[in-house]
């Protein structure tokens, strides 16, 4: 029996990559299966999700296998620049007028690179972005447990795109300093006006971009790094089913925990994302604009990832094993009461996993297949009643909103809403 979102890291639909094999003319990574072979599997997921009826579009897939191989040209030549520059001034430069704005001190190098970004996009809607951080932070705590737990671990199924975090460090080795620089640009991007041109959550996203750029421009020339098989490390297919477990995938994961969104509401969220995505240098052809649109795009973007190796077992071991090496402040004096803290989070984090992945999909990443779902499913009851609240109440839609931001911070071990995520 299939678990409840299983469709979209079910390896049965990641089979091993029969795609060809990347050369100087410039032909598919080996990870990227064929066209031909997706028509004769014709995925009877898309009929029964969208009524997707006919066969895989040849236009969907060229735009998702191509991308495999295409980078992010705005940030990779800046790093490139910056990087001819040995004593570091080009670097201070640049975050300088990230954090305090161009003038006419500034290289013209660096102008051209916030001319390019600092523009709104003409579809970028300021009311649908408030909207959609308000729907996030009444998500609360939940939505941490939701990014880590389901889009996180499920998304190491996907081993495309582990080889890169497992070269680039970090995840495997000390990933709670990892998801905690991570959960801290998450909450710049979606605090009330955190996208705006000096808010946090601008800033936040145009460094992480441009600690991509670098970790491209360093794997690339790592003897490590296969890209006849796994194409160009942080791709654009990679950074953009990325930003849909942020947004498609987060939305159906609280549904399906008994929290309500409405049509508007999920089409902030949506919209939200798309503009960090935009931001975070994703072309706007792999940017989607409504959930089910967004849910079909990961769904293509399957035809480029490779099935379970060791990369996820790795992964997702080292990020399930997490809770236990957390200490709390009161740790010293009560070790008991401790240790029974960070076993009950270590149980709850998999009870999260195992509602959303099949035994099957447990087991390929090297976690517990005998766990039940206790904890989502027994405060799922609970939710629908808030959600009820909500809707009928609007003061108290008002609190939860508040409540659930406090409750985000908390969660994310966060004492101020300031956020410093470091250069490269």
């Amino acid at each position: 029996m299939k678990s409840v979102t299983s469709t979209f890291f079910d390896e049965e639909e990641i089979e091993p990559p029969l795609g060809k094999k990347a050369g100087p003319e410039g032909t598919l990574p080996s990870r990227v299966r064929s066209y031909e072979r997706i028509v004769e599997k014709k995925s009877h997921i898309l009929a029964r999700l969208f009524g997707y009826t006919s066969q895989p579009s040849k236009e969907a897939y060229d735009r998702w296998a191509s991308n495999v191989c295409a980078g992010d040209k705005l940030a990779d030549t800046m790093v490139e620049w910056i990087n001819e520059d040995k004593q570091g001034q080009r670097r201070s430069l640049l975050f300088s007028a990230l954090d305090h704005g161009v003038d006419t001190n500034t290289p013209k190098y660096i102008s051209d690179f916030f001319e390019a970004i600092e523009p709104t996009p003409y579809w970028v809607d300021t009311d649908l972005l408030d909207l959609g951080s308000k729907v996030i932070h009444r998500w609360g705590s939940l939505a941490g447990d939701v990014l880590r737990d389901v889009a996180l671990m499920g998304g190491y199924l996907l081993s495309g795109v582990n080889h890169a975090l497992i070269l680039a460090g970090g995840l495997d080795k000390d990933p709670g300093s990892r998801i905690s620089e991570t959960a801290k640009w998450w909450v710049a991007c979606t605090e009330q006006g955190g996208m705006e041109r000096f808010g946090d959550g601008f800033k936040a996203t145009i460094r992480v971009r441009l600690v991509h750029g670098m970790i491209r421009n360093n794997l690339l020339e790592n003897k490590a790094w296969d890209y006849q098989r796994h194409g160009l490390p942080i791709n654009q297919t990679d950074m953009a089913a990325t930003n849909l477990a942020f947004s498609a995938v987060s939305i159906v994961a609280v549904r399906l925990l008994g929290v309500s969104v409405t049509s508007q509401e999920s089409k902030a969220v949506m919209h939200l994302w798309k503009y960090i995505g935009w931001l975070m240098g994703i072309d706007e052809k792999l940017l989607f604009d409504t959930e089910k649109s967004g849910l079909l795009g990961l769904q293509e973007s399957l035809w480029t990832q490779s099935a379970p190796d060791w990369t996820s077992m790795q992964l997702a071991r080292s990020l399930s094993l997490e809770p236990i090496s957390r200490r709390f402040e009161w740790s010293d004096r009560y070790p008991s009461l401790h240790s029974a803290r960070i076993m009950f989070d270590y149980h709850k984090s998999l009870s999260f996993t195992s509602y959303f992945l099949s035994r099957r999909q447990l087991k390929n990443l090297g976690l517990p297949s005998g766990v039940t779902p206790w904890y989502p499913v027994i405060f799922v009851p609970f939710r629908v009643v808030m959600s009820v609240l909500i809707r009928v109440i609007p003061k108290f839609r008002s609190f939860m909103e508040a409540k659930g931001r406090l409750s985000q911070i908390s969660k994310m071990g966060l004492v101020t809403k300031s956020v410093e995520i470091k250069n490269y």
